[in-house]
């Protein structure tokens, strides 16, 4: 199984940085002359060089992203106690600039401490509080996350918002990979936010889902196993 993993990790590498050296290429001319004759295109052609010059920079994001993904889901996570408080106070502070922007407000409760992989579960929470600034409504940001542990010693957590929520029909979509429930237009991005979350948690031998009425904010769940030494 390692040496499995860790070939389909090296495929992935191999395959996105060939896939980018091209597209950088592309990137990279379309730019130019964007720069130096932009301005001199007649027609829809500036127009059409632009659309060129965004859609090759989104090919980009979304390659980094799939590698990204890659290694979440084949790299062996490392496992200590970790403090959640303390993991979600830095989540917070990584976004600080995204935060005041948008004139969020991110509460915590007092979180329990457990065994996981640091940077895995810093990871899920930053994507989760980026995720409720991204989709926000008219008003500014409320977040807040809770956790607590059952019985079973499972840990049960929550990051709830007051943004546009999603249509529950498409809930389970909103963790595949590339899966837009809005328009890019509307919402940038390479859509992989809620995928890595999920690769996250399942290593962690836990499961998450989301519960929203649309327009009127989403809590997402996820279950964490107080002494879980994850997937293999």
């Amino acid at each position: 199984m390692t040496r499995s993993n860790a070939e389909l990790e090296q495929f992935a590498y191999s395959a996105s940085h060939d896939l980018q050296e091209p597209l950088a290429v592309v990137a990279r001319f379309a730019e130019l002359i964007q720069s130096r004759y932009g301005d001199t295109l007649e027609g829809k052609a500036g127009s059409w060089l632009g659309f060129i010059v965004g859609e090759t920079r989104r090919m980009q994001e979304m390659i980094d992203s799939l590698l990204q993904l890659s290694r979440v889901s084949t790299q062996p996570p490392r496992f200590e106690v970790v403090d959640l408080s303390s993991l979600v106070d830095e989540a917070i502070m990584q976004l600080e600039e995204e935060i005041e922007a948008c004139g969020a407000e991110v509460r915590r409760d007092e979180l329990p401490t457990l065994k996981g992989d640091r940077a895995l579960l810093g990871s899920l929470f930053a994507n989760l509080i980026a995720n409720a600034i991204k989709f926000r409504g008219h008003d500014a940001p409320r977040i807040h996350i809770s956790a607590s542990f059952d019985d079973d010693g499972v840990c049960a957590c929550s990051v709830s918002d007051n943004g546009i929520g999603i249509d529950p029909r498409f809930a389970e979509r909103a963790f595949e990979p590339f899966k837009r429930l809005n328009r890019l237009e509307d919402y940038p991005g390479s859509g992989i936010g809620l995928a890595l979350c999920k690769s996250v948690v399942e290593l962690h031998e836990g499961r998450i889902w989301v519960e929203s009425v649309e327009g009127q904010g989403a809590r997402f769940h996820f279950t964490l196993p107080r002494d879980s030494e994850g997937r293999r």
